[in-house]
Formats: structure tokens, C-alpha cells, sequence
């Protein structure tokens, strides 16, 4: 649906910018501003009308009378705001009708409000916060929900809503640029939809302000990875990624150190899955030379029977070098999934349009130039020599970060580029459809 309000339909508007938010009364024909998607929504809806209101609002309101209307039943300029704000949530791609009762997505309704019900209505507007408050800042549905109502209080709180939504919602470059594609007349709905549905997995592992630091952004399904200081693009390259059984996670963290010539200590994941079944059947499959095999809690000895043993019984680690599966350098995040950007010897399969065969770390086509890049950030600068002199050196030597570089690891089946380009990748976890069923989203093939 587009150019037309249909009052009795559920929808909602795509805002250009705080000129749409400070009008309160709905678009009812075509302009030549903002466009009008409907998203519909999911088959069981949480709407406001749905639940009873939720603790932290009916602690609200035990000692404030009201919070969007005067005594008269006008609505305050900040009542009015917070209407506009919910009416346009379709702006971040979420969904009017999650945060406003059906009568008052009505037109002028908010301008016909009885004494009788001002009380019950201005809680409604409350309780939309609250969820619009969540599902803003951290996804309507992440599967790991933190429960904080700290940026709902600090909505109601707040001298301007306006401010309040500028400062709350995700600041992140993937987040922002995918946004302004919604303001666009010319966006298909079905590539609004995409567009919906990656802005919602990207509230969950919400990106730090790109303005703030150099940082590096991996997009796991297009198996790239860029490199940016401020809004400038400087490094683009490939990456491989984890495979379909061993998914990259979407994850944000910082940038601890660079190790060169690194060792490795076998995850228990990779221990499980990969090396005791090969010692299962080979007690001596590790060349020695190579490979230390430590037992965990006791002396050192050789483990002849395999199969009693168990991934958290044993440490195995190989030995530094820049033939190991780190290649020369590994760039260490602090994260509970041990992930971590590196380089590697197995320069072949960059050359593949598919690039998924890791156990979940991102390998990196250049990492002698990421490294020389990160390290050109810092308030000790490295020389190349010296970079590439640490990364063959087959000791392990490390560089601690003085500065802050942070690397977002992100699915996106669309966004925009570096360089400005919208782009679609394939989705090959397949983590799309199950999401666009959630979300009510029809959705297009990557090819369209």
C-alpha cells in the first residue's frame, strides 16, 4: 500500500525526519514527502491492548497523575511527539500497530480525547514506550532479550522525546545508512521489507558509533570485511567465514592486541567436533614436534585410549609458526565465543565466490595490510617491516592497542557498502525466512 491512508487498515509512515515527528495529525493523501509502506504484522501481534501493562509502567504512574496530557485533555508537546514517534515506527522498520491501540491510529485521534479516558490513554502512550523503547534499542525479537528497562525510564524522563529517540536508537554506520533507503519513494516494498528485517537483527548486536573510532565491520553472509576511520573507507577485502554448521556469530567487540607467529590453543568446540575422533582412531596422528598435548589438572602424559577422554579433560596446542592455522597474525577480541579476525595459509579459497569453510573466525585475504592499517591507528606506530618481519618471525611476539578499534560482525542479506552501493548477499544460514515469519514480512530473492 502506498500514497493513501486507509484509516481502518493498520500501518504506518516512513518519517524523512523530525519535521514529520513534530505534526501530529496523519497523512490521509498522497504527498510529496514521506512514502507509506504497510508491514503486516506477525499472526500473534503484541500490541498494547494485548497484555496488562507492564510492572515498570503501572510503577509509573504511582505517583504521576499523568505524563503526555495537561489536566484539560491536551496533549502536551512532548505527548504529541511521542504519538507522532509510534505512528512512524515504520521509519526503523518496525510496526505502528505494536505501540498504539487500534483507535489511535484513527485520524485526529489524539486531538478527541475524553476526560473519562485521558488517564487510561495517556498509560497506553506509556506502555507503547516501553515496547517501542525495547524493541528500538535491542530488537522485538532478539532471542536473547536483556530485559533492561533503563532507556524507557530515560524516555520518560526525558525534556524531549525527540532527543530522547536520537540518542536511543542504534548508532551504528550498518544501522543508519540501511534506514535511509526507507525514506526513499522509489524502494520497493519487498526490498523495504529486507531492509525491515535486517535493521531488526542489527538491534541485536547494535554497532558503537562508527564517528567515534577507526573501526572494522565484517558482513558475515557477503564474507567481506571493511575497514574505515571516520567515513572513510581505507581497507576492503575478503574474508573466509564460518561454515553452515558452524555459523559466525553476530557479534561487536574491540580489538585487544596483535599476535604474531601466534600459537594456538584447540577451542573445545573444534577438540570435540574435529580432534578426538581423529585421535580415536590415530593415538599418533600429531606430529609431536608440532602439536603439545597437555592433560588438564594432572601430569603430563601420552593418552593412548581416546575415547575416554572428553574436550575439557586435555589442552592441545600447536606450537608457534606462520604455517599454523593463524597464519602470521591473529587480531585478539574479547568475546565469549573465542572469535577472532586472523590471517591464514590457505590462500585458495579467496578466490571463491562462496566463502564459508571456517570453524566460526573470520580468516582475512590480507591481514599483513590489516595489521599495518590497525597499527597505523595507534599512538606507537609500527613499521611494515617490522609487521611483516613479527608475522614470519615463528616466535610469538604481541602488540597491545592504545587506541580503540572495534570490528562489528554482522548478517546482512542487505546493506549498503563502503562505497555507498546497496547491495544484496544470499542467505546462506538460511536465518532470513524464519525471521521474516516473525516479523509478518514478505520477502524477495537476492537476485531481484
Amino acid at each position: 500500500m502506498r500514497g493513501e491512508f486507509h484509516p481502518t487498515r493498520r500501518w504506518a509512515i516512513v518519517a524523512g525526519g523530525s519535521a514529520v515527528l513534530a505534526s501530529c495529525t496523519p497523512v490521509q493523501k498522497a504527498t510529496p514527502g514521506p512514502t507509506i509502506f504497510f508491514f503486516p504484522p506477525p499472526s500473534s501481534p503484541r500490541v498494547v491492548t494485548d497484555v496488562a501493562p507492564p510492572r515498570a509502567v503501572v510503577r509509573a504512574y504511582e505517583n504521576q497523575p499523568l505524563y503526555w496530557f495537561d489536566q484539560s485533555g491536551s496533549p502536551t508537546s512532548k505527548g504529541r511527539n511521542l504519538y507522532q514517534l509510534l505512528y512512524a515506527a515504520t521509519s526503523d522498520g518496525l510496526y505502528a500497530g505494536h505501540y498504539l491501540t487500534a483507535d489511535l491510529i484513527e485520524v485526529g485521534a489524539l486531538n478527541s480525547i475524553d476526560t473519562v479516558s485521558l488517564r487510561a490513554t495517556d498509560q497506553a502512550l506509556t506502555t507503547g514506550l516501553y515496547y517501542y523503547a525495547r524493541d528500538l534499542t535491542e530488537g522485538r525479537y532478539n532471542p536473547n532479550p536483556s530485559g533492561d528497562d533503563t532507556i524507557f525510564k530515560m524516555g520518560l524522563e526525558a525534556s524531549s522525546i525527540l532527543t530522547w529517540y536520537r540518542d536511543a536508537q542504534p548508532a551504528g554506520r550498518s544501522y543508519q545508512a540501511l534506514k535511509k533507503y526507507l525514506r526513499d519513494d522509489s524502494i520497493s516494498e519487498k526490498r523495504a521489507s529486507l531492509i525491515a528485517l535486517n535493521l531488526e537483527r542489527l538491534r541485536w548486536a547494535p554497532e558503537g558509533n562508527w564517528s567515534q573510532h577507526p573501526n572494522i565491520r565484517v558482513n558475515i553472509a557477503a564474507a567481506e570485511v571493511e575497514a574505515f576511520d571516520g567515513r572513510r573507507l581505507e581497507q576492503t577485502m575478503r574474508g573466509v567465514l564460518g561454515r553452515v554448521d558452524r555459523q559466525t556469530p553476530r557479534l561487536v567487540s574491540p580489538v585487544l592486541d596483535l599476535k604474531f607467529s601466534p600459537d594456538w590453543t584447540i577451542p573445545d568446540t573444534i577438540m570435540q567436533r574435529d580432534y578426538i575422533p581423529l585421535l580415536v582412531e590415530n593415538p599418533d596422528a600429531l606430529d609431536p614436534e608440532v602439536y603439545q598435548v597437555l592433560v588438564r589438572d594432572g601430569p603430563a602424559r601420552k593418552i593412548y585410549d581416546w575415547t575416554k577422554i572428553s574436550a575439557e579433560d586435555v589442552f592441545i596446542r600447536r606450537a608457534s609458526s606462520d604455517a599454523g592455522p593463524l597464519g602470521g597474525v591473529r587480531f585478539s577480541m574479547y568475546n565469549s565465543n573465542d572469535i577472532f579476525l586472523h590471517d591464514t595459509p590457505h590462500k585458495d579459497l579467496f578466490s571463491l565466490d562462496q566463502r564459508f569453510y571456517s570453524s566460526g573466525c573470520v580468516r582475512l585475504e590480507r591481514a599483513e595490510d590489516l595489521a599495518v592499517w590497525v597499527l597505523s591507528k595507534q599512538l606507537r606506530r609500527t613499521p611494515r617491516k617490522e609487521i611483516a618481519e613479527r608475522m614470519r618471525a615463528g616466535e610469538t611476539s604481541e602488540i597491545l592497542l592504545d587506541r580503540r578499534i572495534e570490528v562489528s560482525l554482522q548478517y546482512m542479506t542487505i546493506w549498503e557498502d563502503g562505497s555507498g552501493r546497496l547491495r544484496m548477499a544470499p542467505d546462506v544460514y538460511e536465518l532470513d525466512a524464519a525471521l521474516a515469519d516473525q516479523m509478518g514480512l514478505q520477502l524477495m530473492d537476492f537476485t531481484d
